[in-house]
């Protein structure tokens, strides 16, 4: 009747979206930094262009900020995982109960037992399932903020430099290391962020 995984499925779902989600933010990163400084490279007259390069993977990583939504969310993914695995055991239970009565019970009997379980471990699983997606809901929100935060000091950078574009680091092979502005941008954002509460 029920598929004994049921907690390592939560489990898989919650690690899946962390990934995604790593990856999401990237992708933010880079729209922003590719648009960052066009109105100051409109005012400039130089012929050529000055870059910059920020590690996104590593602000996320670690600033104070992106430190504060990992530990929340870790915390909440390792409670919901441990309440998914009570009720996994809890269901069990109750499912071998049903199987064992089965010989002493009408077929009505054990039916209306096997559908009230059913319904029961179908409730449970929509459950999880709701609370995981506010989590993940909670983690988008987090991690938007944070990239806000990455996108202002990039652009407090940009300014003090008068660089025209910063791009991901993501998104080059090679760069040369002066060119790279991570650490200032680092410093910046955990003077600026200490926090970042994980709503819902």
């Amino acid at each position: 009747m029920m598929k004994r995984n049921f907690s390592d499925s939560v489990s898989a779902r919650v690690s899946k979206q962390k990934d995604n989600n790593m990856k999401k933010i990237l992708c933010m990163a880079l729209v922003f930094a590719a648009g960052l400084n066009t109105a100051h490279a409109a005012d400039t007259a130089k012929p050529s262009m000055a870059i910059g390069v920020i590690d996104v993977m590593r602000l996320v990583a670690q600033s104070d900020a992106g430190k504060s939504i990992n530990a929340q969310l870790e915390a909440r993914a390792n409670t919901l995982n441990a309440e998914a695995k009570s009720i996994e055991q809890t269901l069990i239970k109750e499912e071998d109960a049903i199987v064992a009565a089965k010989a002493s019970l009408t077929p009505e009997q054990f039916d209306a037992k096997r559908n009230a379980f059913e319904k029961k471990l179908n409730t449970n699983r929509e459950s999880l399932l709701r609370r995981n997606e506010a989590l993940e809901k909670a983690r988008m929100g987090a991690l938007n903020q944070l990239q806000q935060s990455i996108a202002k000091v990039s652009a407090n950078i940009a300014d003090k430099k008068k660089l025209n574009l910063i791009v991901d680091r993501a998104s080059v092979v090679i760069v040369e290391q002066e060119l790279d502005v991570t650490s200032e941008a680092l410093q910046q954002l955990n003077a600026t962020v200490k926090s970042i509460k994980v709503g819902g």
